[in-house]
């Protein structure tokens, strides 16, 4: 089981980010947008964290309990990692913006079982575009295998606790 952890993103650029955003952060005005990371692992479904408000002219977040884990089979060789930009307005409805992207390449020293730090630079049309910061771990699978925002490991084992109405509604 691969367990990632989105950590952070940061050195962000946006493409609408030009003179009038750094005017605008000049007089204290705040233009933040809303950030979120997608990973794609060869051969599974795309996870997505949550959106996180990310000031433009700064250009950082940090996300937290943005966990994933991914049913490994041994196959798979990279993952794709990709900031997206989730406009939304009453006219033109939910866009999503491509704002980079990048990837992981499979190493064997993912195998020794430790949390291993990744900074992942993204890019658009060629460009440096921010970095990804993740944590990854490969550990031995678990059941049940999560594929979404991860839940703790306690919180599962102990659902059994929950009566039986409450899970129902």
């Amino acid at each position: 089981e691969l367990c990632v952890e989105v950590v952070s993103v940061s050195r962000l650029s946006f493409p609408q980010a030009g003179i009038g955003a750094r005017l605008g952060q000049i007089l204290g005005s705040s233009n933040t947008s809303n950030v979120y990371v997608s990973l794609e692992l060869s051969g599974h479904r795309v996870l997505q964290t949550f959106a996180q408000a990310v000031n433009i002219c700064q250009g950082s977040a940090t996300l937290q309990r943005q966990k994933f884990s991914y049913k490994v089979r041994g196959v798979e060789d990279h993952m794709v990692v990709s900031v997206r930009e989730r406009n939304s307005d009453s006219k033109q409805g939910v866009r999503d913006t491509l704002l980079g992207q990048g990837e992981v390449t499979y190493s064997p020293e993912f195998e020794d079982g430790e949390a291993h730090n990744i900074v992942v630079p993204v890019t658009r049309d060629g460009k440096s575009a921010g970095e990804v910061s993740l944590l990854l771990k490969l550990v031995k699978e678990r059941t049940p295998v999560t594929s979404g925002p991860a839940v703790s490991q306690g919180i599962v084992d102990n659902l059994h606790k929950v009566p039986q109405d409450i899970l129902d509604k």
